[in-house]
């Protein structure tokens, strides 16, 4: 697989652990910072790293990244309202089968 779908796939993990993922929105732009750190840890499991840095190191950092990347989409993340009346009705509360995210 390329490292975007990897990295996608990374950060689509990532929400669905936090069980954050239906019937939620997300500007495109709350993706960015995820994205780009779940792209570079899959540079660093392909042992793509900047020179004379500590492996270990890096990639723990890299992880916290991520991790507080997602807590701030979590964060940033509203239930999408259809009929933009004010308020979410349960037939707006539809989960959502399929997403990709393109990095």
């Amino acid at each position: 697989t390329n490292l975007a779908q990897r990295a996608g796939d990374m950060v689509h993990a990532r929400l669905l652990s936090h069980d954050r993922y239906v019937d939620l929105y997300w500007s495109t732009e709350a993706f960015h910072e995820a994205g780009m750190a779940a792209l570079k840890l899959c540079l660093v499991d392909d042992r793509h790293v900047p020179a004379q840095v500590d492996l270990v190191d890096y990639r723990r950092q890299l992880e916290f990244d991520l991790r507080d990347a997602i807590a701030r989409v979590i964060h940033s993340s509203e239930l999408y309202d259809e009929n933009d009346d004010g308020a979410i009705q349960d037939e707006e509360k539809t989960p959502i089968v399929e997403g990709r995210f393109i990095l």
